[in-house]
């Protein structure tokens, strides 16, 4: 979405450059001269989930520059368009930036929400032989359930004891031996989580493609009945 918007900017940077400009190009030609200048030199970095990157040699405008030149006039036709389309990336970059903190208040990481809106086709897969056959999921609890979930830790002392303590080796069990699908994340949102239910049907586990986060709720979102 804000590459959308952000492109829709220099879209109407360059309308507004090329009806000021008296020695107007070809349009097709601005265009062409437009995209061009957009390639630079990039120092990039990871900054809170997001690709920044920050142009710093304008690539794009030597090349302009050196198909342009050879006829005279043509480079100081074009020569704003090239320049509109390097300091283009600097637009990304603050878009970009300025979306991070719009992502975390409009898409929360600690809301089960974000990750499930919708449950009216979900449904539980067995993934583990523990797994119990006759168990289903309970649609419109769940969803109740969502809003009032509370973020935990992964793999936090008490997974610890469970695990290593409290069971034998041969009596130990999946912890999340049921896959939930068929539910829809939060519209606009862009992720694409696989989400996994405890045995006892109070915890949901939310695999991202480099996070995991853990949600417990006061009731179990499981029913017993035929499948």
């Amino acid at each position: 979405m804000t590459t959308l918007s952000t492109w829709v900017l220099i879209i109407f940077f360059t309308y507004r450059t090329y009806k000021l400009q008296q020695n107007n190009g070809k349009a097709w030609k601005v265009l062409i001269v437009l995209f061009v200048g957009l390639f630079a030199f990039m120092i990039n970095w990871n900054w809170h989930g997001a690709q920044l990157g920050f142009a710093v040699l304008p690539l794009g405008v030597w090349v302009s520059y050196m198909a342009l030149k050879r006829k005279e006039g043509r480079w100081e036709r074009y020569r704003r368009f090239a320049w509109l389309g390097f300091w283009s990336n600097y637009l990304f970059l603050v878009t970009a930036v300025v979306a991070v903190p719009l992502q975390q208040w409009m898409y929360p990481d600690d809301r089960l929400s974000t990750y499930i809106s919708s449950t009216a086709h979900s449904r539980l897969v067995g993934l583990h032989p523990s797994a119990e056959e006759q168990i289903t999921i309970d649609s419109e609890r769940l969803l109740a359930m969502v809003e009032k979930a509370e973020p935990e830790g992964v793999f936090n002392d008490k997974w610890y004891e469970d695990l290593n303590l409290n069971s034998e080796p041969q009596e130990s069990k999946e912890r999340f031996p049921y896959m939930l699908v068929g539910s829809v994340p939060k519209w606009g949102s862009g992720v694409r989580p696989v989400v996994f239910v405890e045995q006892d049907g109070k915890g949901i586990l939310v695999t991202m493609q480099k996070e995991q986060y853990y949600f417990r709720m006061a009731q179990s979102v499981m029913d017993k009945g035929e499948m």
